[in-house]
Order: C-alpha cells, then sequence, then structure tokens
C-alpha cells in the first residue's frame, strides 16, 4: 500500500510511514485528509471533458480550493437545516395574542346568557326559593306554580357563571325522589347532573392557568398545555350541555317526574325527549341557547384552532432539531 501523504510504497501492517511518520489509518475522515495534504500546499489536475467524455484541456486546481469548497457546501447544508423564517416568529406572537383575546372573551360570555328554559314540565320542575328566584325573570318571581301552569315565556335563564352558583347552591330537594312505598332516594343522574353544574368553576381557572401560560413563556413553549385546557373546558361546556338538553338526564325534568308521580290519580309518568308524560298530557320542557353559549363555543373554536396550528409548527421545529442532532 501507499502512504496518503508522500506517496511512497509501505507494508500494510506499519502504524506510521517509515519514511515521512505519517500515521497509518484504514478509514480516515476525507476532511482530515485534505487538512493535512493543504500542509503541502500540493496541486492536482483535473481533466475537463466533453460529452463524449474525450479529455478537452487539463487545469491545475488547488487541494485548498477543494477543501473550502466542500467544508462551504457542508455550511451551507446546515444553515438549510436550521433555516427558520423570520415570519414564523411574527406567526406566534400573533397567534398567542389571538388565543389571549379569545381566552378573554370567553370569561366575558361566561357571564352572558348561555340558555332558557321554559314549559309547563320546566315549571313544576323549578323549586322556587330565595336561591333559585333569582334566576327567573322579574315579572314571574313572585308568582306560584299554579297561576304559570298557561305561561308560554322564558320561565328561567341562566349564564355559565349561573350554572355553577346554582350547582353550588342547589336545594337538597332536587337529588331527592320518592318511591312507591313513600321511601326516599337520592337520584344518582341529579347528583351526576349537580357535578357537572359544579365543574363550570374550572372553566374559570384552567382559563386562567392558559392566559399566565401565553403570557408568562416566550415563543410556543407551554402551548401543548394550553391545547390540552381548550380541550378541557370543551368537555365541560359539551357535558353540561347535553345534561341540560335531554330530558332524562336533566335535573329539572327528574324534579318534575317526581313530583307529577306523587299527585293522585295518575296512571303512569315517563320521561320523553319532549317532556314528561303524564297520564296522556305532555308536560314540556324548552332549552334554547342564547347569545353567550354561542359566543363561547366560537372564542373557544378559535382558541383551539390557534393553538393547534402553534403545536404543529411546534412539532415540525422539533422535528429538525433532532435531525441535526440539537435534541435527543
Amino acid at each position: 500500500m501507499k502512504c496518503i501523504k508522500c506517496g511512497k510504497e509501505i507494508e500494510e501492517d506499519l502504524e506510521l510511514c517509515e519514511y515521512c511518520s505519517n500515521k497509518i489509518k484504514e478509514e480516515e475522515d476525507l476532511d482530515e485528509i485534505l487538512k493535512d495534504i493543504l500542509e503541502e500546499d500540493d496541486e492536482v489536475l483535473f481533466p475537463i471533458t466533453n460529452k463524449d467524455k474525450e479529455p478537452i484541456k487539463k487545469r491545475k486546481i488547488s487541494i485548498k480550493q477543494i477543501y473550502k469548497k466542500n467544508e462551504k457546501e457542508n455550511t451551507n447544508n446546515k444553515v438549510k437545516k436550521n433555516i427558520h423564517p423570520d415570519y414564523i416568529e411574527l406567526v406566534i406572537n400573533i397567534s398567542k395574542y389571538i388565543i389571549m383575546g379569545s381566552i378573554i372573551l370567553f370569561v366575558i360570555s361566561m357571564f352572558i346568557s348561555w340558555f332558557s328554559f321554559s314549559g309547563d314540565g320546566m315549571n313544576i320542575g323549578f323549586i322556587r326559593n330565595e336561591n333559585s328566584k333569582k334566576f327567573m325573570p322579574e315579572i314571574i318571581r313572585e308568582r306560584t306554580v299554579e297561576s304559570l301552569s298557561t305561561y308560554e315565556g322564558i320561565l328561567v335563564t341562566f349564564t355559565g357563571n349561573d350554572l355553577y352558583q346554582f350547582g353550588k347552591n342547589m336545594d337538597e330537594e332536587y337529588l331527592t325522589l320518592h318511591g312507591i312505598d313513600g321511601e326516599i332516594r337520592t337520584s344518582l343522574v341529579a347528583k351526576i347532573h349537580q357535578y357537572y353544574l359544579k365543574s363550570v368553576i374550572f372553566l374559570f381557572l384552567l382559563s386562567a392557568i392558559a392566559f399566565a401560560i401565553l403570557l408568562g413563556f416566550k415563543g410556543y413553549k407551554g402551548i401543548n398545555i394550553v391545547r390540552n385546557i381548550g380541550i378541557l373546558n370543551l368537555v365541560i361546556i359539551g357535558l353540561n350541555y347535553l345534561a341540560m338538553k335531554l330530558a332524562f338526564f336533566n335535573i329539572f325534568v327528574i324534579k318534575a317526574k317526581d313530583i307529577l308521580g306523587q299527585s293522585e290519580g295518575y296512571v303512569k309518568v315517563v320521561i320523553k325527549n319532549i317532556g314528561i308524560l303524564y297520564n296522556d298530557h305532555i308536560y314540556s320542557y324548552t332549552v334554547k341557547e342564547e347569545f353567550g353559549f354561542y359566543l363561547a363555543i366560537i372564542t373557544l373554536s378559535i382558541w383551539l384552532a390557534t393553538s393547534i396550528v402553534l403545536s404543529e409548527i411546534k412539532n415540525r421545529d422539533e422535528e429538525i432539531a433532532i435531525e441535526n442532532g440539537e435534541m435527543d
């Protein structure tokens, strides 16, 4: 074999060249080889050929030029892998402001009407006391159940905050059912609905945490937490919405059925989708979504969509960093 430095023939088992004392390696890095050769300032000839691969002319190219060209290409490649467009920083900042604005509007929506209730079934199932009357329109607060039997207007209105306040201070009578034999027991479904109402407090707490994360961290740090908080808020709203809309799981309808079941002369009392079937009469139960509920859903959707976009940008940058060996 030949020494890669001086070019003289040497034995294969030698560790050092006997002529120039160069270290012999079976596999040397190209850059190290070129650096060693640069010290000698050698030059090589590279033929330039045409399409028919016939030599046209020869020119001298310095090994130093080759090395510098190779080093420049490596640097350019590395820059391309690490490239982070300037506009991405602007997108991240704008997106964070959009999410923070959405969170503020979402919290505001909690103090605007979410649901309005009407129907004679609701009239029977809604217990009047000092705590619950404040959710009724002022013009009917002092009217009796009997006087409202033919009333077709809105009986009760809840904001998002009212849902929590009502669940927190709910009268125990909502949770009790009377059996045929007079036995009193707790309604499991009504109890679950009460927990749904109380869970609304987490909409405030989680929103405050998400806002603090966006305000306190730079870039998209913590954006996955913000996204997950948005998803959790959506779940809480969804559970309360279903409990309000589905008569089978609604605390007011369950209580109305219990009250009607205690009256004399009934044959059957059955909960239907539209209310309560009492003998041959349907006591209606109607829930209508109000502006505050739609505002909450829209702002929460913007919050989620924007945080998902930022999360995808974050994942992309992490993949690039892993490819470049900047992180494990």
